[in-house]
């Protein structure tokens, strides 16, 4: 979420930006005005905007030929923590609905039939499924992410803190060490390198545990989207962003989705919800 650091005009700007996406100085403008929250004269605005652009609260979109747009400005660690969220969401949504069905299967006596399988199996046990899924998801990620070595393990700590609720910076260095403990257990070799590793455990889950894996590991498409929908910014505002992900993960009624569905055709939206 954008921090909340501005007086009551900047936080007006931030509100009509969240929940009405891009529009230009005029539109904010009439907006803080409506809100009686408005400027006495441009160059009050003006400066506003501009102190917001550089502090990266909010940016400006130049277009030739066109009124320049401001929208809120999201950064790597910000897409991160609403993916995270929309994560968890997602995936206690799929776990409740086949709950019985992962149960049976994880609590089953499977014959191991190699190391690969018995190293999962003792992992998934240590960790409890959910955890061990994020954990392997935080991975996935933040390999996504066109970003150094160095700054991936913050980025999993910020996904993961919104994936597990994880509030404590220790419990998280906890589990990020057992992790990579985990990892280079479960490697061929030295030479190994850590995604042909993370592949190796996806197939050792579909040979052990082929219905739960179905029901983890399908989910790829969905969260690469919705990675994607925040790196490109492909979504009108946040307040439109976040009833996605509401309808995705479940959170919302049939009646609100179909009613947020109808409003998008009206709109021209393309949408598949």
């Amino acid at each position: 979420m954008i921090p909340n650091k501005h007086d009551k005009k900047g936080n007006g700007i931030i509100e009509f930006l969240q929940n009405n996406g891009a529009n230009t100085y005029r539109q904010i403008d009439e907006y803080l005005i409506k809100k009686e929250l408005g400027y006495d004269g441009k160059k009050a605005l003006n400066r506003k905007l501009s102190d917001m652009i550089k502090e990266g609260t909010i940016e400006r979109l130049d277009e030739k030929g066109k009124r320049s747009l401001y929208r809120i400005r999201l950064d790597t660690d910000q897409n991160l923590e609403r993916h995270g969220t929309f994560f968890k969401e997602y995936m206690r949504r799929r776990f409740n609905k086949n709950r019985d069905l992962v149960f049976e299967e994880i609590t089953s006596k499977n014959k191991i039939q190699n190391n690969d399988e018995a190293h999962l199996k003792k992992w998934i046990e240590f960790f409890g499924l959910y955890i061990f899924t994020a954990l392997m998801e935080s991975s996935i990620v933040v390999n996504k992410i066109q970003i150094s070595e160095s700054e991936r393990y913050e980025l999993r700590r910020i996904w993961l803190s919104k994936a597990l609720n994880l509030e404590e910076g220790s419990m998280f260095s906890r589990s990020s060490t057992i992790f990579i403990k985990m990892i280079n257990e479960f490697k061929n070799s030295d030479k190994e390198t850590s995604d042909k590793t993370m592949l190796r455990m996806e197939e050792t889950m579909k040979k052990l545990y082929p219905q739960t894996a179905d029901i983890i590991l399908n989910t790829e498409s969905i969260l690469d989207n919705i990675l994607e929908m925040l790196q490109e910014k492909k979504y009108k505002s946040l307040k439109q962003f976040d009833k996605i992900m509401s309808i995705l993960s479940g959170n919302i009624s049939k009646e609100e989705r179909e009613e947020f569905r109808n409003d998008m055709i009206k709109k021209k939206f393309n949408s598949n919800f």
